[in-house]
């Protein structure tokens, strides 16, 4: 379900909202599982899976899409480090925190702290149909050249139509011509 909303439901309807959606899960998620109940320890465990698939597959194409071709693999880097780092420095600090303090708040702390960071969302430009890198410029080569192929394509087969509608014209006439003396067209 992850990477179907990170994936082509991103590519519907924008790579901020399925950011969003992506931190919410991951904080339900979250904070299910920590909050001392079994019965909710399996839905949590599944949303935050969810979060996941979601959040690594809408980040990798959005920050594609908001760095130019230059900079893109190292920023791409940069993005996947902090994630990595964060997740290392939450479990560092309920590790830190073990019996100082119960580890289901620490977990709801860290949980409403991905809540929090849906207002620095606010701030990146939404991607989906903008080309923000190359901005009142033609579209790059590659989509001219697909969009080339897609006119090929429809021309290729409104010819292929009217080549079988003109046989079948022909076999149609031919097919008149057997009805009315089927034993003259037999021999």
């Amino acid at each position: 379900i992850g990477f179907f909303l990170g994936g082509p439901i991103s590519d519907r309807i924008g790579r901020r909202p399925m950011v969003a959606l992506a931190n919410v899960l991951a904080a339900a998620g979250t904070i299910l599982i920590f909050t001392g109940q079994r019965s909710l320890f399996v839905p949590g465990f599944f949303l935050d899976a969810a979060a996941g698939a979601c959040f690594v597959t809408v980040t990798l194409a959005y920050v594609a899409e908001l760095f130019p071709t230059e900079v893109r693999a190292t920023l791409s880097a940069v993005v996947i480090a902090c994630q990595v780092a964060a997740g290392s420095l939450g479990l560092a600090l309920l590790g830190s925190l073990t019996g100082v303090v119960n580890s289901s708040l620490v977990m709801l702390i860290l949980g409403s702290a991905l809540l929090a960071s849906l207002v620095l969302l606010r701030g990146l430009p939404e991607t989906r149909g903008h080309n923000l890198i190359h901005e009142g410029e033609p579209l790059p080569r590659a989509q001219q050249q697909a969009e080339k192929y897609q006119a090929d394509a429809r021309a290729w087969a409104g010819q292929v139509m009217a080549i079988a509608q003109g046989e079948a014209a022909a076999f149609d006439k031919v097919y008149g011509q057997y009805k009315l003396a089927p034993e003259v067209t037999r021999r």
